[in-house]
């Protein structure tokens, strides 16, 4: 790897040719707001996120001659600061003009990926490249974030599996309704594609799940819903992924107790009455950890709006 300059103040930079943009979801805006004075009269910037509609949030910001669209090709995730882990194969980038057209900057974009041993595909229809990745990441995401399992244990369970094609094609039918120009085979290519990853692949949306981190959900699963209540498309799956009372949800609800707390094994999936579980000797004194961070057997408890002590809403094992 070539020595590299890295600063927190764009300021200090001054305008270059290439901005190639990656940061998360949920930080385009402000990203984009700090990125300026990096802007020249030729510098393109090449979002590389997530998600389908990147480009189109950069554009008031930056101005629309300055911004590409970009589909990274890439599976990998930030294991520790300043640490990247590639945990596939793939190393390519997509990109093109919002516009179809191939200009200058686009082939020079390309060249400079195949001089740096990047994978480049100039596209003349970036938009059908952002919703084909779409279709399988939010399948795959979503599911292995609401199922914490890797992509293996989900394909190659028979009674799973089909919620996979299902989640994919509800986005295929979005973008088709919203005018994308996808292929007709774009759910048995990625169907394909799913049977031969690493069956311990993990997409990244499930690791920041596990970690506690921000999820960019709002932007995957969540826009096939907005688009499809807009276009009159439905997307049950989907909108399972990011209901109002999916384990995303409840993550930020529940607080945990520590395990073996003799109060037997519960199964209870919906919040109890109150006077049904007010009277449990819970343990207030015990560490209470993240849900996303219990091990099969512990104890969780919801408490009410009022927090008040050994008031509990409802109940649930993991198991």
């Amino acid at each position: 790897m070539r020595p590299v300059q890295a600063t927190d103040d764009p300021a200090t930079i001054g305008p270059i040719d290439l901005v190639l943009f990656c940061v998360k979801l949920w930080d385009v805006e402000s990203a984009g707001a700090q990125i300026r004075p990096l802007i020249g009269s030729e510098t393109a910037v090449v979002p590389l996120q997530n998600g389908i509609d990147v480009s189109e949030r950069l554009v008031p910001i930056l101005g629309a001659s300055h911004v590409l669209g970009g589909v990274a090709k890439v599976t990998g995730s930030i294991v520790a600061l300043g640490v990247i882990r590639q945990s596939g194969k793939h190393h390519g980038i997509a990109f093109g003009e919002l516009d179809r057209q191939i200009r200058p900057r686009t082939e020079r974009i390309r060249d400079v990926c195949q001089a740096a041993g990047i994978e480049p595909e100039l596209s003349r229809d970036i938009q059908a490249e952002r919703w084909w990745k779409f279709v399988g990441l939010v399948a795959v995401s979503g599911l292995c974030a609401l199922t914490r399992r890797p992509i293996g244990d989900l394909r190659d369970d028979p009674a799973i599996a089909p919620l996979i094609d299902d989640a994919m094609r509800e986005v295929i039918d979005v973008g088709r309704a919203c005018g994308v120009q996808l292929a007709s085979d774009a759910l048995e290519t990625w169907r394909a594609f799913v049977r031969g990853v690493p069956p311990n692949l993990t997409p990244s949306m499930a690791v920041d799940l596990r970690s506690g981190n921000r999820l960019e959900l709002p932007w995957l699963a969540g826009k096939v819903v907005e688009l499809g209540k807009e276009h009159g498309v439905a997307t049950p799956v989907n909108r399972c992924v990011c209901g109002p009372e999916t384990i995303h949800e409840r993550c930020a609800r529940l607080t945990a107790v520590s395990r073996r707390t003799g109060l037997g094994r519960f199964r209870i999936l919906t919040p109890a009455a109150p006077a049904t579980v007010s009277a449990l000797p819970l343990p207030s004194a015990r560490p209470r950890i993240p849900l996303h961070r219990c091990k099969s057997g512990d104890l969780v408890h919801q408490k009410s709006a009022s927090e008040k002590p050994n008031r509990i809403m409802g109940l649930m094992q993991i198991s």
